[in-house]
């Protein structure tokens, strides 16, 4: 008996080993790809899981770290710990984020093996060690795991979220199927509900786990419980789903019982470019759509972003209604033959099962790939067991046949494989990521804006100019139109800003506040726009309105503070500058500010504790440095304020020391102070040019 079990343990080993390196070489050229997109808000930008220590309280910290981390709240907490894990060993480098999701959908291929091989024993359980078990098992997880769709769920960083609810889901699977065939069946209970519990903290659709089971109780096991039990299976899955879904709306902050309220659920279609309608009558188009992509793994078809025409009728687009009338007879096909033929049966059933929270009613996005990573899960299966039923049965082909069948088998596999490889590509950086998108969706707003950052950043402004226009021009058709035409009316505004254009990037950032009135970002730089065109009451106004609708924003205060010195009114700035202090004493800008209000109060050592700290933050600021000096003139400090000069003109060009100049002329010093400075600075020169000689 041990040497049996010793087998099999080699065995499993053997295949997790074979699936682990199969796996991991189609995505080992993922670990240098960057972040992409939701990467920046929940994990870049998101202080609550950028943990400097693995205490207690920073691990509570990363429980309320949501997107919105600007309004904290209880967010998919299991994730956001593995974040923050991430972050404590690697900070922002993506490397050791992508060992950890290509570790999951590992881990997550070799657990689906195993569910797979339990549901071939308990089908077929006259032949419990048959091999034909093992390579169906085997086959059906490779099969799934190297499918080239499922890439945006594993390269796609935040998109962890998506694998580790999957991960807990063929957890609880597996523990069940435990419960149900061992004596052992309270200790497997106990972890089926522990893993449900994991997977809703990590992303909400594995609240339709319940629902899974009882369609793999009713699919697997019928035959073997009484109508009772049958009874309290049905009434335990309803208790377990309604008890996710409470916990989901109370303790995750999601909304999902509007869809009991038909008004409030419209409702919340309001700042999408489609209705609830038009989403309904769209899903059976885009359900086909998956299936297509995941069974025909042309890479030439898989992108972040698609241009959908949405259905606003049966009729139109024209497939709409087969496309429905498919979906529905796969389904009554399916639980028609349920008992008889479960192995086809059942992955149907479940694809379409774990498709109900992401693609039926709910407001969210049309169309994601990602959505497909959990429903898929044994999809593959039917197509498995037909190959094996082929191979393994005699007589059913000659040898030439089955050679022909393990021959494609193996070509598939290999071209799925190379598919993700070639997919992955495509997440190298934000570059190749949206240029893809722009190429297979040249209609989306989405991708036309983040392709314009792209080349924003890296300094191509006329690429990034032509694709912010087009962005904003077809920002009706994306998911959220005002949110997109906000981003690229910012964009542009930003783009002549950078360019000393700032009547014009007033155009922008007035059209931006003209469709809402009180964005941060329009009002900032608007503000910005207006104090370099000295309109300083207009900068003031802007600022103080960021002040009054963002009350944590330093620097809407910073703003304020800096226009009411430039304005003369020094206790107004004064008190702007002593909330931002009392929070932040690392940001240079605000405490050169200070070291500035303190100078026209004449409080000359105070005002050199804040322009010390602003220069030790920021040492390569030459204004900076000549306003420290000015200082300790004022202070009569004449011989620190002569070796700053010095080190000055050491260390940096005229032209530079020359703009400096010109910038601390701006602060009203006393015009013997810059006479003074310009002095050293020229006694310096004609120290130089005398050596020279």
């Amino acid at each position: 008996m041990s040497n049996i079990v010793k087998t099999e343990r080699r065995d499993f080993l053997c295949t997790f080993l074979l699936v682990s390196v199969f796996i991991f070489q189609i995505y080992s050229n993922t670990l240098s790809s960057s972040w992409h997109l939701d990467d920046n808000d929940n994990i870049l930008q998101n202080t609550y899981i950028q943990i400097n220590s693995l205490d207690l309280s920073s691990f509570a910290n990363t429980l309320i770290s949501g997107a919105d981390w600007s309004a904290p709240k209880f967010y998919r907490p299991v994730s956001c710990v593995t974040f923050a894990l991430n972050w404590y060993f690697g900070q922002d480098d993506p490397t050791g984020y992508h060992i950890v999701n290509i570790s999951i959908h590992i881990i997550i291929a070799f657990f689906l093996y195993l569910v797979i091989l339990q549901f071939m024993q308990i089908v077929d359980a006259t032949q419990e060690k048959s091999p034909k078990h093992h390579f169906v098992a085997l086959l059906g997880a490779t099969l799934w795991a190297v499918a080239p769709i499922q890439t945006q769920a594993v390269t796609y960083i935040v998109q962890r979220m998506t694998s580790l609810a999957a991960m807990f889901t063929i957890f609880a699977i597996y523990s069940y199927l435990k419960a149900r065939t061992e004596e052992k069946y309270i200790r497997w209970g106990v972890f089926c509900v522990l893993f449900f519990i994991a997977g809703i903290g990590s992303k909400e659709n594995a609240i339709m786990l319940p629902a899974s089971l009882l369609l793999l109780e009713f699919s697997f096991f019928r035959h073997h419980v009484s109508k009772q039990k049958i009874g309290w299976i049905v009434v335990a899955s309803s208790a377990a789903l309604l008890a996710g879904l409470l916990a989901a709306h109370f303790l995750l902050g999601k909304n999902l019982l509007n869809i009991f309220e038909l008004s409030r659920l419209i409702d919340s279609y309001e700042d999408r470019s489609f209705t609830l309608n038009e989403r309904i009558l769209t899903e059976p188009r885009i359900i086909l759509m998956y299936l297509s992509q995941i069974f025909f793994p042309l890479v030439s078809r898989l992108s972040l972003v698609h241009d959908i025409q949405l259905s606003t009728s049966i009729f139109a687009p024209w497939n709409t209604l087969p496309a429905i009338a498919i979906i529905l007879a796969l389904i009554v096909l399916s639980f028609i033959f349920l008992k008889k033929y479960p192995i086809f049966s059942f992955p149907i059933l479940f694809f379409f099962l774990n498709h109900v929270v992401e693609s039926t009613i709910l407001p969210l996005e049309i169309v994601f790939e990602h959505r497909n990573y959990l429903p898929s899960f044994f999809l593959f299966v039917p197509v498995s067991f037909l190959i094996a039923q082929a191979i393994y049965t005699p007589n059913r082909l000659s040898f030439v046949g089955r050679f022909a069948i393990i021959a494609g088998t193996v070509c598939f596999l290999v071209i799925s494989g190379h598919a993700t490889y070639t997919r992955n590509l495509a997440w190298a950086n934000e570059g190749t990521l949206w240029t893809d998108g722009i190429q297979k969706a040249p209609s989306s707003p989405r991708a036309a804006g983040f392709l314009g950052r792209w080349h924003q950043k890296n300094g191509k402004i006329k690429e990034a100019y032509f694709y912010f226009q087009k962005s904003l021009q077809n920002s009706h058709l994306a998911p959220t139109p005002e949110q997109s035409q906000l981003a690229a009316l910012q964009a542009l505004g930003e783009i002549h800003y950078t360019l000393d254009q700032y009547e014009q990037s007033l155009l922008y950032f007035d059209q931006c506040l003209a469709l809402k009135k009180d964005n941060m970002y329009c009002l900032t730089n608007r503000a910005q726009s207006y104090i370099q065109l000295n309109l300083l009451q207009k900068a003031l106004n802007d600022a103080e309105a960021l002040v009054a609708k963002y009350p944590s924003y330093l620097f809407g205060k910073y703003l304020a503070a800096s226009v009411s010195y430039q304005l003369g009114e020094l206790t107004k700035s004064q008190q702007y500058m002593q909330e931002i202090i009392i929070k932040s004493l690392d940001k240079p800008k605000g405490l050169y500010l200070m070291g500035l209000i303190l100078l026209k109060y004449k409080s000359y050592q105070n005002a050199l504790f804040f322009l010390q700290k602003a220069v030790n933050l920021w040492p390569s600021n030459v204004e900076y440095w000549i306003t420290l000096s000015a200082v300790y003139y004022f202070d009569n400090d004449y011989k620190r304020a002569e070796k700053i000069l010095a080190d000055i003109f050491d260390k940096h060009p005229i032209s530079t020391i020359k703009d400096s100049i010109n910038e601390i002329e701006k602060h009203d010093f006393h015009p013997l102070v810059i006479n003074y400075i310009v002095n050293i600075i020229n006694s310096h020169i004609n120290i130089v040019f005398s050596s020279l000689e």
